[in-house]
C-alpha cells in the first residue's frame, strides 16, 4: 500500500501475537514515528498544545456551568482559527464522517498520553447527547479550559457565551432569550445548572447581568436542576410539570 516502511514496521510490531513481544502505548509514542507525525513528547501532546491536551483530561472535574459555558462558547468560535484542534479532530477521525465515535477518540487521547480510564472518562464526560459520537463542536467545548484562562481572556470567552441570550439595550436577559438560545443550538432549559436558573428567578422583572452571569462561573455549586424551571419560562414537552 501507500504507506512507508517506518509505518509498516510500527503495524508489524502491534500486530505481534505474543504480549511480551508486543509494545505497550508508551513504549511505541517513543518510535520516531509517532513523534514525526505530532504524537509523543515529553508530555504526548505535540498534536495538542501541553494546556489543551490538559483541558481535555481534566474535563470530568468541571462545575456544570463551566460546562455549559464551553459548549454555548464552542457553537461561535471561528473553526478556522483553531489549527491544532482540527488537526488533532482529523487525526482521530479514522473513518472521516466528521464526527469521533468512542474508540477514535479513545485509541486517539492513549496515543497521546493518556491512561486508557482517563482517556475513557473524557469520551464519556465528552459524549452531552449520550449518542455513541462526539460532534467537533462537543470536542472544541472539552479542549477549551476556561479556568486556566487569563482573566481577560476568560472575560471574552464569557462575554461571548452571554452575546448568544441577546441581552437587551439595558444589558439584561430575560428567561424566555436563554430558552430561545438553548433551543437554537440544540439544548434545553434542564441542562442549566441551578444557579444560572435561581438567577434568573430574582427580582420581578427576573433579569440578569453579565456581572451576575460572571459571578455564577466564579461561585458555581456543580449541581444541575434537571426536573423543573424557572418562573417564565415557557414550559418544554417532556420536562415541565410542577415542582415537588
Amino acid at each position: 500500500g501507500g504507506a512507508g516502511a517506518e509505518a509498516q514496521h510500527i503495524c508489524w510490531r502491534m500486530l505481534c501475537k505474543s504480549e511480551e513481544g508486543r509494545p505497550s502505548a508508551p513504549e511505541l509514542l517513543k518510535d520516531r514515528w509517532f513523534a514525526s507525525h505530532g504524537f509523543g513528547g515529553p508530555e504526548g501532546t505535540k498534536l495538542l498544545e501541553s494546556g489543551q491536551f490538559r483541558g481535555l483530561l481534566q474535563v470530568k472535574e468541571r462545575s456544570d456551568f463551566e460546562k455549559f459555558v464551553s459548549r454555548l462558547v464552542a457553537t461561535q468560535l471561528d473553526a478556522g482559527h483553531q489549527k491544532k484542534i482540527n488537526e488533532a479532530f482529523r487525526t482521530f477521525d479514522a473513518d472521516r464522517d466528521g464526527t469521533l465515535s468512542y474508540d477514535e477518540l479513545q485509541r486517539g487521547l492513549v496515543m497521546l498520553g493518556a491512561k486508557p480510564e482517563d482517556a475513557k472518562q473524557v469520551v464519556d464526560e465528552l459524549d452531552v447527547g449520550k449518542t455513541g459520537r462526539i460532534s467537533y463542536t462537543e470536542f472544541l467545548a472539552g479542549v477549551m479550559d476556561l479556568r486556566n484562562k487569563s482573566p481577560d481572556e476568560r472575560d471574552r470567552l464569557l462575554w461571548l457565551a452571554w452575546q448568544q441570550f441577546s441581552p437587551d439595550q439595558d444589558g439584561l436577559v430575560r428567561p424566555g432569550d436563554v430558552q430561545d438560545a438553548l433551543a437554537a443550538r440544540g439544548m434545553t432549559v434542564a441542562e442549566l445548572p441551578r444557579g444560572f436558573l435561581q438567577q434568573l428567578r430574582r427580582g420581578s422583572a427576573a433579569k440578569m447581568s453579565f456581572e451576575n452571569f460572571k459571578s455564577l462561573f466564579r461561585a458555581d455549586d456543580s449541581c444541575c436542576l434537571m426536573n423543573s424551571f424557572v418562573g417564565g419560562i415557557r414550559p418544554v414537552q417532556g420536562i415541565g410539570g410542577p415542582r415537588r
